[in-house]
């Protein structure tokens, strides 16, 4: 959003990007067949997608720390925030909950085999995690990802704790105590991984507990405090932004690109993957036509990715079943791979639109009227002020930059 409150769509373009990429990392979950080179390659850098969880983070942090400073003071600040995440947020995750505990899973369990009977089972078990958005609490304890398509809610399950505490801390604490805040925390994030990997921790316990997770939605919150001081974005940043998520998606492959393929990749990787995925914020926030970002393909993904992202790994075992096995064509997997990825995204797009025009917007139309976010009006300076004025959090308006939030 600008500074009051109006949309950025490059910002849409940012999250198309996202969730496009951990879509297609999905997608590539049916196994490499093919010893090509091109095939190998073409694999490893699918398996990189992860990284898009890690931009939804950040992109979280640095909206949702916006609009807390821009409302910060308003009489009904809590109650708006609040209100307006659970119209945006719980309807479509609740859905999706029903219709897998209540339709699906009854109406499969009994025609899968083991292993994914195993799956379902362990899932059933865990339904009270799930409704209360600590599935990743869960999981961590278990040391594993949760699969029958709900293992991915566990990044949404980070989102909602940290939405839960995040306002208050910006309603005590005054700005420049959130950025040293902000600060102890991107550092004890990394610190506590190492920590964990010392002790034993998988990768997978590591990567989906809250606390070892922090970095995005901290490095987020922390551009949104610069860019409301009046942060001048650098030509060169926004240009290499993008060239960094390419070099950033290259190293991860040539490390193994899973996250258990190194250490380096769950501690430091994660605090990298962090500050890339600022970067493409700091990009689109600089400018609203982007080369990249304003895309209308990538802006389309954006406004739709929440569904997209909830939807589409229980797609991804549909389309398995339909399409079998990956298969060599002209002795390469990759026209397969193609093939399958881009049914399974007109899928997904399919159910989004559903997901929007059925349930989502009719629920977002009550943000406005139950919760409208107010922003306080600040108090004039006196009449024999003779410094330049400043806003509420020190910007000197004669040196801002553009405003984004």
């Amino acid at each position: 959003m600008n500074r009051d409150g109006t949309h950025l769509c490059a910002l849409d373009g940012v999250r198309g990007l996202a969730v496009l990429i951990v879509m297609l990392y999905h997608f590539a979950h049916v196994g490499l067949v093919s010893d090509l080179p091109l095939d190998r390659l073409f694999y490893q850098l699918s398996m990189t997608g992860w990284i898009g969880v890690d931009i939804f983070f950040a992109l979280s942090g640095f909206l949702i720390t916006g609009i807390l400073l821009r409302t910060k003071g308003a009489p009904n600040y809590l109650r708006a925030f609040y209100g307006r995440r659970v119209l945006r947020i719980f309807p479509l995750y609740y859905f999706y909950l029903a219709v897998l505990f209540v339709l699906l899973f009854p109406l499969i369990s009994h025609r899968v085999g083991a292993n994914e009977q195993a799956k379902l089972e362990a899932v059933q078990a865990s339904w009270p995690w799930f409704v209360l958005y600590l599935s990743n609490l869960k999981q961590a304890l278990a040391g594993t990802f949760f699969g029958a398509g709900a293992g991915h809610l566990w990044s949404l399950a980070i989102e909602e704790q940290f939405y839960a505490v995040w306002p208050l801390l910006v309603l005590l604490l005054p700005l420049a105590a959130m950025r040293r805040l902000c600060l102890v925390l991107l550092a004890g994030t990394l610190a506590l991984r190492v920590g964990m990997v010392l002790q034993g921790f998988s990768a997978d316990a590591i990567s989906v507990f809250t606390p070892a997770r922090l970095d995005g939605l901290v490095a987020g919150a922390l551009l949104a405090m610069a860019v409301r001081r009046g942060l001048h974005f650098k030509p060169w940043l926004v240009k290499a932004a993008p060239l960094a998520l390419l070099v950033l998606a290259g190293g991860l492959a040539a490390m193994g690109s899973r996250l258990e393929a190194s250490p380096l990749i769950y501690t430091v990787g994660f605090s990298v993957v962090a500050m890339v995925a600022v970067g493409l914020i700091y990009a689109a926030c600089a400018t609203d036509r982007h080369a990249v970002f304003s895309n209308r393909y990538l802006v389309f993904l954006g406004k739709y990715s929440y569904a997209l992202y909830v939807f589409h790994p229980i797609i991804r075992v549909a389309a398995v079943k339909v399409f079998g096995e990956p298969r060599l064509l002209f002795g390469s997997q990759i026209p397969w791979q193609l093939g399958f990825s881009a049914a399974c995204l007109c899928a997904s797009i399919a159910a989004a639109l559903l997901s929007w025009h059925l349930i989502e917007k009719r629920f977002l139309g009550l943000k406005d009227m139950l919760f409208p976010n107010r922003v306080p009006t600040p108090a004039p300076p006196p009449p024999s002020a003779a410094l330049p004025a400043r806003d509420t959090f020190g910007a000197d308006p004669a040196r801002r930059g553009r405003p984004i939030i």
